[in-house]
């Protein structure tokens, strides 16, 4: 049997079969490769809408942010409408200034110092109330007895005050 060459001639080029073939197969290669381009092309899309997602929702959290930043300095404001509310808010601005100026530091440490005094005297007050109380729950008789003997002598000396 004789070899048949078969030659296409397409657009003014000449093709033999085998070329045919090859050119056939990369076709195919090819509308497989563009199938393969539009699932990434889907896929991207879909990444860049998540990413859109993203940025709309991080745009929507700053504004709630910033809605909440607002909500306080209207807080702020009726907080200090009040009576204790202006206390509160005075109270704020004055550790602000404690800790932004070192003359501030100086008299918070002056006044802390005071204070510290103060609440040492009291302190040492409540604690000696403290002693009386608990001494009255241990000896409840003797200490009924010295809480009415005063006030029965009181009692007494005024009445006969009286009768005179």
């Amino acid at each position: 049997m004789a070899d048949v060459e078969i030659r296409v001639k397409i657009d003014g080029v000449e093709y033999t079969q085998e070329q045919l073939k090859d050119l056939a197969s990369g076709a195919k290669t090819a509308g497989k490769e563009m199938d393969n381009l539009g699932k990434e092309t889907k896929k991207a899309g879909e990444e860049a809408t998540i990413f859109g997602d993203i940025k709309k929702k991080l745009g929507d959290m700053k504004e709630g942010v910033l809605k909440v930043v607002r909500s306080f300095k209207t807080l702020k404001g009726a907080i200090a409408a009040t009576g204790i509310g202006l206390l509160v808010v005075a109270i704020g601005t004055l550790v602000e200034y404690f800790r932004s100026s070192e003359e501030g530091s100086k008299k918070l440490q002056v006044a802390m110092t005071a204070l510290k005094l103060i609440f040492a005297d009291i302190s040492e007050f409540a604690q000696a109330v403290g002693e009386k109380i608990a001494w009255a729950f241990e000896n409840p008789m003797e200490a009924i007895k010295n809480l009415v003997k005063p006030l029965l002598i009181t009692l007494l000396r005024d009445s006969n005050l009286l009768l005179k």
